[in-house]
């Protein structure tokens, strides 16, 4: 997990460092023209601003897949602590029977076993 941290901070320092280096080398201007409105902006700001916004439209249609796998690994961790706790039960339970089954094979090992015979 740490690792995925450091890999992650590095890649996000690349890109924000060839994000920096794209907009001081493309200070020029363009004209914008959307509905009504009608600009100017440097193409690199222009640029950013439709990246950053197309990474927020990713997250938000991620948003769902996020929850919803989320919820799958509650589900999945309540029923494998569920499946945990019959396992114990079981192991308890097959543990008391070995110790009888021990317990019954001295006492018959022990005993005096003289069997009589009805006439």
């Amino acid at each position: 997990m740490q690792r995925q941290v450091h890999a992650l901070l590095i890649v996000g320092f690349i890109i924000a460092s060839l994000t920096l280096i794209f907009v001081l080398q493309n200070p020029d201007y363009v004209a914008i023209n959307f509905i009504t409105w009608e600009g100017e902006t440097p193409l690199a700001l222009l640029l950013v601003i439709t990246l950053a916004s197309g990474v927020i439209i990713g997250l938000i249609c991620a948003i769902p897949t996020l929850f919803a796998k989320n919820t799958q690994i509650a589900r999945q961790k309540r029923e494998n602590k569920e499946i945990q706790e019959q396992f114990l039960e079981a192991k308890t339970k097959i543990e008391s029977q070995e110790k009888r089954i021990k317990y019954l094979e001295s006492h018959l090992n022990n005993a005096d076993f003289n069997p009589t015979l009805d006439s």
